[in-house]
C-alpha cells in the first residue's frame, strides 16, 4: 500500500471521527520493524510513543486493540483513548492504523472502534484495484483481444480492440488496419464509433501502415537511437498531420503471413521507447489470429469459400506441401481412370420372365363362374366378356322378393279401400322395401 492511497484514507478517517489528536497509517513491515509506508495525521507530526505501541500490538493479536487514558479524566475531558485496527490483504495482516481520540466517553468508544474497522477494509481495497490497473496497464494482451472477442459485430469489436489499446498504451489515438488485396485499410479508430476512409488523417495512417508492413517491422518517429534503419516518410507526414505526436506501427501476422497493423500515436513529451516496442510486438502475436478469426467469421459463407479456395490454390501452386500435390496428383489419376478406363464384365445369375403389367379381375359379387371364355395369357380387348358368373341364385332370390311385393300390394290395396290408413302407410314401406 503507497503513500498515494495511505494519505487520503487517513485523513478521510480522521475527519470521520470526531476528536482524533493523531492518526498512525502503518503498512508492509519488514524484518527490522520498519515499514514501507508510515504516514501521520497532522502531517509532519512525530507520533506519540503510546500510539505506536498500540498499533505494533494490533499487528501482533491481529485484532483490535483500545488503550484506556493512563492519566485519569477530569470532569470538562474524559481522556485520550488509543485505539488500533489491523489492515488485512489477501487474509493475512499487512499494517495496522491507530487514531488518539480525546474527549471520548466509554459508551463511544465502541462506536469509534466500529469505525475504524469498517473503514480498514477501504485500502486494502483500493490497493488491490491499484495493482489490478497495474496490471492491466503492463499486460494489456489479455483485455485487448477480450475487447476484440466480446462483440458479435466485427467493425464493434474492432472499435472496442482499438479503444483498449490506447487506453493500455496511454495513446492520443489507436488504429487497426486489415490487409487485403489493396494494401492496409484502417479497420476502427480508438473512441471512433464511425470514420471517414476518405479523409487525410486516415489515409496518412494507412500510408504509415503500408510502410510497415513493407518493411515487415516496427516503424517508429522519432527514430530510437540504437534501432536498425527504417523509411519513416509517411511516419513523418502522419506525425505531422497528427500536430507532431509521436509514432509508431507494428505489422500483424496470423497464420505465417501478414495480416495487419497497429498504429499508435501519443504526446510528443511521452516518446515511444524499446519495452514499448517490445509489449506491442508481443501483443499482435496474439491479437493478429484473433482479428483474423473474427474477420473471417464475420463474411459470408461464398466470401468464406472464396478465402479457402485461394489459400488452397496458393499451397497446390506455391512451393512446399509436397505431400498435398502428391495426394492431388494421386486422386486427380485415379478419377481420370475411373472415368476413361472401358470394359466387359459378365455376372452369372437366374432369372424370371414376368409382364410388365399385370391386372387382377375381382367379381362383384360371391358365386360360382358358369361359363369362362378366356385363358391365362390370352391377350384381349377393352369391352371384351372374360366370364359369366352362375345366375341361379339371384334369379330365385328376385323371384322370392317379387311375390312377396306382390302380396304387400294387394294387401295395400285392401286397406286403402276400408281406409285403414295407418295400416296403408305401413305396406306402402313394406312395398317400397321389396321393391328395393
Amino acid at each position: 500500500m503507497d503513500k498515494v492511497i495511505a494519505k487520503p484514507w487517513l485523513s478521510l478517517q480522521c475527519q470521520m471521527i470526531p476528536g482524533v489528536r493523531h492518526a498512525v497509517f502503518a503498512a508492509d513491515a519488514a524484518a527490522d520493524g520498519s515499514f514501507a509506508t508510515l504516514e501521520t495525521w497532522p502531517e509532519d507530526t512525530d507520533a506519540p510513543p503510546e500510539v505506536l505501541a498500540t498499533l505494533r500490538a494490533a499487528m501482533v493479536s491481529e485484532g483490535v486493540e483500545v488503550r484506556e487514558p493512563h492519566v485519569k479524566a477530569d470532569a470538562a475531558n474524559d481522556g485520550c483513548w488509543v485505539i488500533a485496527c489491523p489492515l488485512r490483504r489477501r487474509s493475512s495482516v499487512c499494517g495496522a492504523v491507530a487514531v488518539e481520540v480525546g474527549g471520548l466517553g466509554v459508551s463511544q468508544v465502541p462506536v469509534v472502534t466500529q469505525l475504524l474497522r469498517w473503514g480498514s477494509a477501504w485500502p486494502a481495497f483500493l490497493a488491490d484495484q491499484d495493482e489490478a490497473r497495474r496490471q492491466e496497464r503492463s499486460e494489456p494482451a489479455l483485455s485487448i483481444a477480450t475487447a476484440a472477442l466480446e462483440h458479435e459485430d466485427f467493425r464493434a469489436a474492432m472499435a472496442a480492440a482499438a479503444t483498449a489499446l490506447a487506453q493500455a498504451f496511454e495513446a492520443d489515438r489507436a488504429a487497426i488496419g486489415i490487409l487485403n488485396k489493396r494494401g492496409v485499410r484502417v479497420s476502427a479508430l480508438s473512441a471512433r464509433a464511425s470514420f471517414d476512409p476518405r479523409s487525410d488523417r486516415v489515409r496518412s495512417i494507412e500510408a504509415a501502415m503500408n510502410e510497415a508492413c513493407d518493411q515487415d517491422g516496427a516503424v517508429v518517429w522519432p527514430v530510437l537511437p540504437g534501432t536498425a534503419a527504417r523509411v519513416t516518410e509517411a511516419h513523418v507526414r502522419l506525425s505531422a498531420v497528427s500536430n507532431g505526436s509521436c509514432v509508431c506501427t507494428v505489422p500483424m501476422r496470423a497464420h505465417g503471413r501478414l495480416s495487419g497493423a497497429l498504429t499508435l500515436a501519443r504526446p510528443r513529451s511521452q516518446p515511444f521507447d524499446a519495452p514499448d516496442i517490445r509489449r506491442l510486438e508481443t501483443l499482435t502475436a496474439l491479437l493478429g489470429p484473433a482479428i483474423e478469426a473474427r474477420r473471417c467469421a464475420s463474411r459470408g459463407a461464398l466470401a468464406r469459400a472464396l478465402d479457402t479456395s485461394s489459400r488452397f490454390a496458393e499451397r497446390l501452386l506455391g512451393a512446399g506441401h509436397l505431400r498435398l500435390k502428391t495426394g492431388v496428383a494421386a486422386a486427380t489419376l485415379l478419377l481420370a481412370f475411373l472415368t476413361l478406363a472401358s470394359g466387359a464384365h459378365h455376372v452369372p445369375a437366374d432369372a424370371v420372365l414376368e409382364g410388365t403389367v399385370e391386372r387382377e379381375l375381382v367379381a362383384p359379387v360371391d358365386g360360382f363362374v358358369a361359363e369362362a371364355y378366356v385363358r391365362a395369357g390370352t391377350r384381349v380387348r377393352a369391352g371384351d366378356l372374360l366370364a359369366e358368373l352362375d345366375d341361379k341364385v339371384l334369379r330365385l332370390e328376385r323371384q322370392r322378393w317379387k311375390s312377396q311385393r306382390d302380396e304387400l300390394t294387394n294387401e295395400y290395396h285392401r286397406a286403402l279401400g276400408a281406409l285403414d290408413h295407418g295400416a296403408t302407410r305401413v305396406l306402402q314401406a313394406q312395398v317400397a322395401q321389396a321393391e328395393a
